[in-house]
């Protein structure tokens, strides 16, 4: 596998000389701009592309990105065939796995224990302060201070936060940080968490970049099923430290049946500061 060359330039030259000079990450910059895509109000402008693009790049070339499984990756015949039966090439193919499962370790085994959004608090005294027979009270050390019945009060409070969650002010102000101002403060989540994940974002690249479309020809013996290359992937890198897992569409589904209703990691230390 053709390793990356470390950018001379320096490190504000990392976007531009992969970009321009190499397209082995072809396949990370499409993926990574579906997830997080540039904002100019909000990223640096020394990056015109998504911020998770450039947070990867940081981190391969400070040797952050664990690249352990790479003899295994290029001696597995089958899974080789597959993905380029898919349509995608090998090369390309491996720094796509590199950042999906550098990018899904952080945000599940590495978990923020976050303080309650700022806003949470106000949208709910948004959503009941106008019903009838509402109240607002105002504690000061369990000892009530203020009481507000009022209707016409009532109005003029709910208008006041509504215009504020409204403004970019409001948005500004709902900001998640990690409880106690602890950034290494972080809790491991479960094996199962971590495949549910990497197969969510495996499965949205193949929406971005969707593998060409052809009949499997009668008696050819290679899968095109992107299910069950996935879950070869989840075996390949040991994601499941049980020593259970086979690769397989249904345990894969299972996966996804399992946590259909958990919200998907809002926040990762790796990636956040770019």
């Amino acid at each position: 596998m053709k390793e990356i060359e470390r950018p001379e330039q320096g490190t504000y030259e990392v976007y531009h000389l992969i970009s321009e000079e190499h397209s082995y990450t072809e396949y990370v910059l499409e993926l990574a701009e579906a997830i997080a895509p540039f904002c100019k109000e909000v990223h640096s402008q020394n990056y015109y592309c998504s911020p998770l693009y450039v947070a990867f790049l940081f981190r391969y070339f400070g040797n952050k990105v664990n690249k352990s499984f790479l003899k295994d990756y290029e001696n597995d015949k089958e899974l080789k065939e597959m993905i380029i039966a898919l349509g995608y090439d090998f090369e390309k193919f491996w720094y796509l796995l590199l950042f999906i499962y550098d990018y899904t370790y952080s945000s599940c085994k590495k978990i923020l224990e976050l303080e309650e959004d700022n806003t949470d608090n106000l949208k709910d005294i948004c959503k009941y302060i106008c019903e009838e027979g509402a109240a607002l009270t105002l504690k000061v050390n369990k000892e009530k201070k203020v009481v507000i019945k009022n209707s016409r009060s009532l109005h003029i409070i709910h208008k006041m936060l509504n215009q504020h969650l409204e403004s970019k002010e409001g948005d500004s102000f709902s900001v998640y940080r990690p409880k106690n101002n602890d950034w290494n403060a972080t809790k491991e989540g479960t094996d199962s968490y971590h495949i549910w994940y990497f197969t969510l974002i495996f499965l949205k690249f193949f929406k971005v970049c969707p593998p060409l479309k052809k009949r499997q020809k009668k008696g050819e013996i290679i899968s095109l099923n992107k299910r069950l290359l996935i879950s070869k992937l989840v075996y390949l890198l040991k994601i499941s430290r049980t020593g259970k897992f086979e690769p397989s569409e249904s345990i894969l589904n299972a996966f996804l049946k399992q946590y259909k209703n958990e919200p998907t990691p809002r926040f990762n230390k790796d990636y956040l500061l770019y």
